[in-house]
């Protein structure tokens, strides 16, 4: 069967979803996973130009959604004993699942964006995947691209889909925005407010050219070395908990539950966007499991809150 990888460049069709049965199957065959994930504003259902109340705490604990997707790779199966197993994931007709020898990547969440007309958004909520027949005990995923993909020319002809959307192109460097949640916080009557956006993507980033802020050529030019912010948090979820049905879910306010969204330090990034020396992040980035500089402090990181798994009815 012929299939279209997903483009930025052409138009997305609306596709509807049909919802995988809840339920992981062992047999002697593998292991066959069913993945379903949940955006979530301060716990209700993510929708584009939504509005919600409990996020930060600021004086209205207000926001508005205006993007939510994020990049998820490197998955696999833990038994107890700590040994892993790679999942592979099952391509989809869209494009937003690439895997080659070493790496598997997909883009969930509001694939083509809240700002495209309403019959062109597209929704990626699910994966499915497939490992050895094992006794496992987690299922696990990165939030982030694998430095190997990561840095590639994002108009290049030669990049796979899902990794070709500009709109996902962490321009410092030519990595990718690993999560893009944006945002007003703090709405008044008229509807404006304080603009803040989550971003996540590497940074301390550098090559013969220069580090991320490097200005002309060299802040463009690939890095030849990993970089030391790699930003790339791990997740680690009780497998026996998706093998029954439970949804992930995605919610940005585990975030925040300590920031005052209302103010942004000057000439910084508006929210935190993951860059050294930004106080707006110094409360973030710890909850994104990540230890966090500022001001030649290190903030030390908390177990990562972003995804987790829906609680039992």
């Amino acid at each position: 069967m012929m299939t279209t990888p997903f483009s930025p460049r052409s138009a997305v069709a609306i596709l509807g979803l049909t919802l995988l049965a809840a339920c992981s199957e062992s047999d002697d065959l593998g292991t066959a996973v069913a993945m379903k994930f949940s955006p979530r504003i301060a716990g209700e259902d993510f929708r584009c130009q939504g509005e919600y109340t409990g996020m930060g705490t600021g004086p209205t604990q207000s926001y508005r959604a205006t993007d939510f997707r994020w990049y998820l790779s490197q998955f696999a199966l833990v038994d107890d004993s700590g040994n892993r197993t790679r999942l592979d994931l099952v391509p989809d007709e869209q494009g937003l699942v690439y895997q080659d020898a070493d790496n598997a990547v997909a883009l969930l969440g509001e694939v083509a964006g809240c700002d495209v007309p309403e019959d062109s958004r597209l929704q990626k909520l699910e994966l499915q995947g497939n490992a050895p027949a094992g006794d496992y005990a987690q299922l696990c995923f990165t939030l982030g691209v694998p430095f190997a993909l990561n840095h590639t020319d994002v108009t290049a002809d030669t990049t796979p889909s899902p990794l070709n959307l500009p709109a996902m192109n962490w321009f410092w460097r030519g990595g990718r925005k690993f999560l893009k949640i944006d945002g007003v916080a703090e709405l008044q009557a008229d509807g404006s407010g304080t603009a803040y956006n989550f971003h996540l993507g590497s940074t301390g980033c550098s090559n013969a050219g220069g580090t991320d802020g490097a200005q002309g050529e060299g802040r463009a030019a690939a890095p030849e070395q990993a970089c030391s912010q790699p930003n790339t948090p791990e997740y680690c979820l009780d497998f026996s908990v998706i093998q029954a049905g439970r949804s992930i879910t995605v919610d940005p306010a585990r975030l925040v539950v300590e920031t005052d969204m209302s103010t942004n330090t000057q000439g910084t990034p508006p929210g935190c966007m993951g860059f050294i020396n930004d106080p707006e992040c110094s409360k973030v980035m710890p909850r994104h499991g990540l230890d966090y500089p500022l001001n030649g402090n290190i903030i030390p990181r908390m177990a990562p809150v972003l995804f987790a798994l829906e609680p039992a009815q």
